[in-house]
């Protein structure tokens, strides 16, 4: 991996990661009584079920697969 993959990649996880905050705080609003700290507990253990809740609903399993796609022909069109 070459350096600017490498901060590109990084870039991501600290995008990820304040995405995940913003969701914790999300679930605040369910529950106001919720500490931030059992928040984002709630959020990884919600993050970890997922891939079994996207299997479960084919509308969202074709949204992600069609924003796949839509990523490997953007980088298919930028490498020509």
């Amino acid at each position: 991996m070459n350096n600017e993959q490498q901060n590109l990649e990084i870039s991501l996880a600290v995008a990820a990661g304040r995405e995940l905050t913003k969701f914790a705080d999300f679930l605040r609003t369910i529950d106001p009584d919720l500490t931030t700290t059992e928040a984002l507990g709630l959020t990884t253990k919600f993050i970890a079920e997922l891939p079994e809740l996207v299997k479960a609903n084919p509308s969202i399993h074709y949204i992600l697969e069609k924003a796949a796609w839509n990523i490997r022909m953007s980088r298919s069109a930028n490498n020509n």
